[in-house]
């Protein structure tokens, strides 16, 4: 029986490269620890950097991640968006006894009353009914956001002569 090649589907996303999907995350996830106060550290990572601040949940100065409300594997047209996200530490994220992947009750409970219910309840109207993202509408936002809400920022990572 022949074997055939993968198709190169999975790699490519929604027509993006990898680099273009790596831009985009960095984008979004820059605005989601903007909002969150955080700021970056240089770190020995392949990156050279970390986002450092206060978690939302538990409100202790940590290494941050960007965290999904909604998975971004069950809805990724939602992936990109800020409000589907906060900023986290490693334990209220994943790893802790009251992580927001193992306890989802009590941290959506965390969400309304971080929030209010009005935007818990837009954000699960939106992962309703939007069904595919326009990443190059994204990009054109989230640019735009990083660079008004925080210039040191886009100097930081996104400039031409940066690695990032």
């Amino acid at each position: 029986m022949k074997q055939t090649r993968l198709r190169r589907v999975s790699l490519r996303r929604a027509g993006l490269s990898r680099a273009q999907r790596e831009r985009l995350d960095d984008l979004a996830r820059a605005v989601v620890m903007i909002r969150a106060g955080a700021t970056l550290v240089p770190v020995e990572t392949r990156r050279g950097w970390a986002w450092w601040g206060r978690c939302e949940r538990c409100m202790r100065e940590r290494f941050l991640q960007w965290c999904h409300v909604h998975s971004q594997g069950s809805t990724p047209a939602l992936k990109w968006e800020p409000d589907n996200a906060f900023a986290g530490c490693a334990e209220c994220h994943v790893f802790g006894r009251n992580a927001w992947h193992r306890d989802v009750s009590s941290a959506m409970t965390w969400l309304e009353s971080k929030r209010g219910i009005d935007a818990v309840e837009r954000l699960a109207l939106r992962k309703r009914t939007v069904r595919k993202a326009d990443p190059s509408a994204w990009r054109l936002w989230l640019e735009a956001e990083v660079k008004r809400t925080a210039p040191w920022a886009w100097e930081r990572l996104f400039s031409e002569g940066s690695t990032a």
